[in-house]
């Protein structure tokens, strides 16, 4: 079954059973710091998880951090909050198995599944297209429990994850810088994300009247169905996004009333058969207390 699409999403708190970094850096090292509980920015696919490592910027750690380029420093961090100054490192993009991923961190953990704000997303892309040419790729593998260690997969294979990096990448500028579409918009709708910045990365790859781009519309483009000005006017995209949730609301509705109309049958078949039995008002071990009201 094809799972849900999420895109910048924020991951911090892991299972304390398994204290094992999942990241390395441009160098090949494994990053570690700050035990387990490293903030990771994410872009959820139907079946990996590509993510980015962060820090806090401390005294001792600055001007290292910040005279490396490929390293974004935000005045804010990724939960919003104004009270440290953070890094966040773009020049590797880590790859890991979907459910793996999933599977170390606390569900209900409300600093788990965080959607950033659109200004600190749209910071981050910006800064990966930037440096695009010097990003390296590094796909984890599994975790050596006997020693403790990460294993990350061969460079060849990691790389294989490199066109759909780029494809995320190249297409959101593209969707940002030559359309009228906002970032708000495309975190609100990943699902739709993923297919348009897809469109946009083959349109500023090969160009809008490029031949290979015209049969990848002619078989691929969900520009037929909504057309190019439906997608890429604002006020048209919001209109078309409102009514859709004023529909799943009605439907959510129609399904509230239905149960409760289910819930109110089976009181009142309920209530007339235990008419017919109980003598008194004692309620018995198994009947609600309502009944002697």
């Amino acid at each position: 079954m094809k799972q849900k699409l999420k895109i910048g999403k924020v991951y911090k708190q892991r299972y304390k059973n398994n204290k094992i970094p999942i990241a390395r850096d441009k160098n090949g090292e494994i990053i570690k710091g700050n035990g387990i509980h490293r903030p990771f920015i994410v872009f959820f696919s139907d079946d990996k998880v590509f993510y980015l490592t962060t820090k806090t910027v401390k005294d001792e750690n600055r001007r290292k951090t910040t005279n490396d380029p490929q390293n974004l420093t935000l005045e804010m961090d990724l939960y919003g909050n104004d009270d440290r100054t953070i890094s966040v490192n773009c020049s590797v993009v880590n790859v890991m198995e979907r459910k793996l991923f999933e599977s170390l961190y606390i569900l209900d953990d409300e600093r788990n599944d965080f959607q950033t704000d659109p200004d600190t997303y749209n910071k981050i892309m910006e800064h990966l297209f930037k440096h695009k040419d010097d990003i390296s790729i590094s796909e984890f593998d599994y975790f050596d429990f006997d020693n403790k260690q990460p294993i990350f997969k061969a460079d060849e294979i990691a790389n294989r994850n490199r066109q759909e990096v780029e494809m995320i990448i190249v297409g959101y500028n593209h969707l940002i810088n030559e359309t009228n579409i906002i970032p708000e918009l495309i975190l609100d709708k990943p699902d739709h994300f993923y297919e348009v910045v897809k469109e946009c990365f083959y349109v500023s790859k090969y160009g809008a009247q490029d031949e290979l781009s015209k049969a990848y519309y002619k078989k691929n483009s969900k520009f037929d169905e909504l057309t190019a000005n439906s997608i890429w006017d604002t006020n048209k995209f919001i209109d078309e996004f409102n009514k859709e949730w004023e529909r799943k609301l009605q439907l959510e509705k129609e399904k509230y009333d239905e149960r409760q109309q289910r819930h109110y049958n089976n009181q009142e078949q309920e209530s007339h058969h235990q008419d017919k039995e109980d003598d008194t008002d004692t309620p018995k071990p198994t009947q609600s207390l309502k009944f002697t009201m």
